[in-house]
């Protein structure tokens, strides 16, 4: 028995950092998409800056001269799911 969960413990580990490193090194350009269009929606947003680990994706738009908006991204459960952006909080 305590082979068996062993065994299920270290296949639970590999699949999780599977799907991580899929989350973070995959292709996002249907994420980054997504974030443009929550970050300006009547503009055409810059990508400045973009982040990601394996549960989420935060990226930094230019929306005008001086303005830059930041769009958080994450899995609806945590590594698998579809993507939701939201904005981020303003910083102080």
């Amino acid at each position: 028995m305590k082979q068996v969960l062993r065994s299920l413990f270290s296949l639970t580990l590999i699949v999780l950092s599977v799907l991580g490193l899929m989350n973070v090194y995959s292709d996002n350009s249907e994420v980054v998409a997504m974030a443009g269009r929550v970050a300006c929606t009547s503009c055409q947003p810059r990508l400045v800056q973009a982040g990601r680990s394996p549960i989420a994706q935060t990226l930094t738009f230019q929306t005008g001269p001086q303005t830059l908006v930041v769009v958080e991204c994450q899995r609806s459960l945590y590594f698998v799911g579809e993507y939701s952006c939201s904005q981020a909080p303003a910083s102080p």
